[in-house]
C-alpha cells in the first residue's frame, strides 16, 4: 500500500535556492579549454581587478557545496519515495528515471546546447564537430552543465542495488567514500562523476531520517558556527591546501555548505515568500532554469565581447555588469523557454 505523498516545504524551498546558486555560479567563467571544444574570453587583465577576484572566490564557494547539495536532495526525496513504495522494482525505477534524467540530458544536449554553443563560436576550431559533441558532450569528457543528469540516474542504480543486498546503512556510506576518494584517478568522466558524487546521494538518503530532529536542534545558533567553519575551512585550504588533504577538506566545506544552505531553506520555508508568485514561478521551472540556463552564457560572453569589446573584460565596471547581464539573461531567458515548453506541454523537458 502505498503512503500519501507530502510536501516538505524545506525542501522546495531547498531546490529553490540551489537553481539560483547554479544559475549564479555560472555566470563567472569567462574561459573553458577542453580537447573537444571550448571558448576563451578571458583577457590577461582580468585576474588582477579586485571585482573579478570577488566574484570568482563566491562562486569558488559556491561549487564547494552546490552540486553536492543538490544531488543529496534527490537522495533524501529518494528515501521517501521507497518509504511509500517499498516494493518498487529495478525495472519501473530504471524505466522512470531514464524518462526524467537521460531523455532531457540527450534531448536538451543535441537540440538546445549544441546549436547554442555552436552559434557562440564552442566548436570554431573543432577538425571533428560529430567526435567533439558525442565524445565531449554525450559522453562527458568535454565540458557540460548536464552532467548532473546522467550522474543523478547512475546513483539512483547504484544505492536501490546496494540497497539490495540489505548492508546496513553505515558499511553502504563506507563503500561510497572510498569511491568518493578515488574518483580523481578515473579517467572517464561518466564514470569519475557517478563515483565522486553517489554519496552525497546516500548522505541525503540517510539525512532524511533525522531530518525532523535536525529540524527541533538550534539551527539558527548551529548556522552561526558552521559558517564560521566554512570559511575557515575554505581559506585554509586555498592557503595551505595539497592534494592530500583537498578530498577531506572538500567533503567538509560540502557538508557544511549543505547544512548552511538547509537551514536558511529551512527559516525560509515558513515565511510570507512561499506564496509568492515569483517563489511559485521558480520552484514550477527548478528544472528548466537548470536545463536551459547556462548555454546562454556563451551568447552572451560573444554578444558583450562584440559590442563592448575588451572594456567588459578588462575593468571593474565592465566585470560586474557582464555578471550581472549574464545573470539576468540566463535567468530569464531559461524561464521562458521553460514557461514556453510547459505551455506547449512537452514531457519531460521541465
Amino acid at each position: 500500500m502505498r503512503m500519501e505523498k507530502k510536501v516538505i516545504r524545506e525542501y522546495e524551498m531547498l531546490r529553490v535556492i540551489l537553481t539560483m546558486l547554479v544559475v549564479l555560479s555560472h555566470c563567472q567563467y569567462y574561459r573553458i579549454l577542453t580537447p573537444y571544444g571550448g571558448v576563451d574570453f578571458l583577457h590577461p587583465g582580468s585576474g588582477g581587478l579586485m571585482m573579478f577576484r570577488l566574484l570568482n572566490l563566491v562562486c569558488r564557494m559556491i561549487y564547494s557545496f552546490h552540486m553536492a547539495a543538490f544531488i543529496a536532495l534527490s537522495g533524501a526525496l529518494f528515501r521517501r519515495s521507497c518509504e511509500r513504495r517499498p516494493g518498487m522494482s529495478f525495472e519501473s525505477l530504471t524505466v522512470s528515471k531514464a524518462k526524467r534524467l537521460l531523455i532531457p540530458f540527450v534531448t536538451v544536449t543535441l537540440f538546445y546546447v549544441f546549436p547554442l554553443k555552436l552559434a557562440a563560436g564552442y566548436w570554431a576550431l573543432s577538425p571533428d564537430l560529430l567526435r567533439d559533441v558525442s565524445v565531449g558532450q554525450l559522453l562527458l569528457q568535454g565540458n557540460t552543465h548536464l552532467w548532473f543528469l546522467p550522474t543523478l540516474f547512475f546513483a539512483f542504480i547504484v544505492v536501490f542495488l546496494l540497497r539490495r543486498l540489505r548492508l546496513p546503512e553505515w558499511a553502504i556510506l563506507v563503500l561510497l567514500l572510498a569511491a568518493h576518494a578515488v574518483s580523481g584517478w578515473i579517467p572517464v568522466n561518466a564514470v569519475s562523476y557517478v563515483f565522486e558524487y553517489t554519496v552525497w546521494f546516500y548522505t541525503g538518503f540517510m539525512f532524511e531520517a533525522c531530518r525532523e530532529r535536525v529540524n527541533a536542534s538550534p539551527l539558527k545558533r548551529n548556522a552561526v558556527l558552521a559558517a564560521l567553519l566554512f570559511l575557515a575551512v575554505f581559506a585554509a585550504d586555498r592557503r595551505f591546501g595539497s592534494k592530500l588533504l583537498h578530498i577531506p577538506a572538500g567533503m567538509l566545506l560540502s557538508l557544511l555548505g549543505m547544512y548552511l544552505v538547509y537551514a536558511l531553506s529551512f527559516r525560509l520555508s515558513g515565511t510570507k515568500l512561499c506564496g509568492t508568485r515569483l517563489y511559485k514561478g521558480l520552484l514550477r521551472n527548478s528544472f528548466g532554469l537548470y536545463l536551459y540556463s547556462d548555454p546562454l552564457n556563451y551568447i552572451v560572453l560573444r554578444i558583450g565581447a562584440m559590442c563592448f569589446g575588451s572594456w567588459v573584460f578588462t575593468t571593474g565596471a565592465g566585470v560586474g555588469m557582464l555578471f550581472l547581464l549574464r545573470f539576468a539573461v540566463t535567468l530569464v531567458g531559461a524561464y521562458r523557454v521553460s514557461e514556453r515548453i510547459r505551455k506547449f506541454r512537452i514531457k519531460y523537458l521541465v
